[in-house]
């Protein structure tokens, strides 16, 4: 669990350290590995490797697809020209990620299962479903770019 806070500490210093423009550039092309270090840091106690397994290949799926939502997000993208709303809403997005990991971690080191479970299920559930919702306006959009 030390390591999971770690972790999470290191993810935090490099997004308040990250202002403006290289924000996308500094952090989010580490995210993808800080994020499944975190999730291993919490399941690899269980000795569960096709358990850990299954999650790394949900984890890769999920930092695929994050990518492709910033890049389709907008559809002018240019990472040297995001507003400062954009990058707001992704600092505020990062940083509810951040406190949700930093939750389900301390919940972890007081061996309490029910409240880690309950943290992460709504963690799943908030992003995942974001995810799910800007996936489908994506295939909407590239259903109305192939018609035209």
């Amino acid at each position: 669990v030390a390591a999971a806070l770690k972790i999470v500490a290191e993810a935090e210093g490099i997004l308040k350290h990250s202002s403006g423009n290289d924000f996308l550039e500094e952090f989010e092309t580490r995210w993808g590995g800080l994020n499944w270090a975190f999730h291993h840091c919490i399941y690899a106690p269980s000795n569960r490797p096709r358990l850990i397994a299954t999650i790394k290949n949900l984890q890769e799926l999920f930092a695929r697809h994050v990518r492709m939502k910033l890049l389709k997000s907008n559809q002018n993208f240019d990472q040297k020209k995001l507003t400062k709303a954009q990058i707001e809403k992704n600092v505020g997005e990062w940083n509810l990620v951040l406190k949700e990991h930093r939750l389900i971690a301390l919940a972890c080191s007081r061996h309490d299962a029910l409240e880690a479970k309950k943290i992460l299920q709504e963690h799943i559930r908030n992003h995942g479903m974001d995810l799910v919702e800007k996936l489908k306006d994506i295939s909407m959009a590239s259903a109305k770019d192939s018609i035209k």
